[in-house]
């Protein structure tokens, strides 16, 4: 009998892999891009930790529409930046799901060292021993943050944005630096690196602010870079979720969203 050859659904099969089941923190997970990342892995059967500010209404909005989707979520009020909040969150981890935790967001930034730095490595510290081999951690990241050393260079970086972006790229190189250590866990690490994310409330805050400059400049790195205009913060969901099934994706693996249409 002759053999069956394998067909391109059975290629596209054997890239992907189910999430289903799956445990995922997410932090900064109670609005815009987090909160849409949530929505997207709890489609796809994914269980939620998140962790909010202050926003307790918020948080307990996204929770009941991810519960929706028959998945265990639980949204602990944290500061990511104290160890005594990141405890909260490893013994929710430990309480709901038998102290394993699959996916690791780092979604929560801001202009300064504490978050972008210290708070993910150190999330990362407590996080590791919990994650079992084959378990990915995902930073997001912005294009001004990636190629801040280039960009800067060009002054093309929107100069309310600089500390952002220095802050963002230097946690991005001080987990790169641990890929060594991710390899021999068996864990993954991904950057997704989105252009202008336009739906956000922080763009609507710096459109409001300093429209002209940024439009003038996002289009210069937008085209420089070959990347769509921008993006919105559904479409960011559904491509970690997208990246999350994929099985053929290099260690320290970059998304630049090329192949969506602005």
């Amino acid at each position: 009998m002759m053999e069956r050859q394998p067909t391109g659904q059975d290629n596209l099969e054997n890239r992907e892999r189910s999430l289903a089941g799956k445990v995922a923190l997410i932090t900064g997970s109670s609005r815009d891009i987090g909160a849409e990342i949530a929505k997207a892995l709890a489609i796809e059967g994914v269980n939620i930790i998140g962790n909010y500010r202050n926003k307790k209404k918020r948080a307990d909005e996204v929770q009941k529409t991810l519960r929706s989707f028959g998945v265990t979520s639980e949204f602990v009020q944290a500061d990511i930046t104290d160890e005594d909040d990141r405890n909260k969150l490893i013994e929710t981890a430990q309480n709901l799901f038998g102290g394993k935790v699959d996916i690791l967001v780092l979604n929560a930034s801001g202009p300064s060292r504490d978050i972008n730095v210290n708070a993910a490595n150190s999330l990362v510290d407590e996080f590791l021993p919990i994650m079992p081999k084959g378990s990915t951690i995902i930073l997001m990241q912005s294009v001004p943050g990636h190629f801040e050393p280039q960009l800067e260079e060009l002054f093309i970086t929107p100069e309310f944005y600089r500390p952002i972006a220095k802050a963002k790229h230097e946690g991005e190189e001080s987990l790169r630096s641990r890929l060594k250590e991710f390899k021999e866990n068996g864990i993954s690490f991904i950057v997704v690196c989105p252009p202008e994310v336009s739906d956000t409330a922080n763009m609507r805050v710096f459109k409001s602010r300093y429209d002209v400059l940024i439009s003038d400049k996002q289009a210069k790195i937008s085209e420089m870079l070959g990347l769509p205009g921008a993006v919105t913060k559904e479409q960011v969901g559904k491509k970690v979720a997208e990246l999350l099934k994929r099985k053929d994706l290099p260690m320290g693996y970059v998304e630049f969203f090329r192949l969506i249409s602005s």
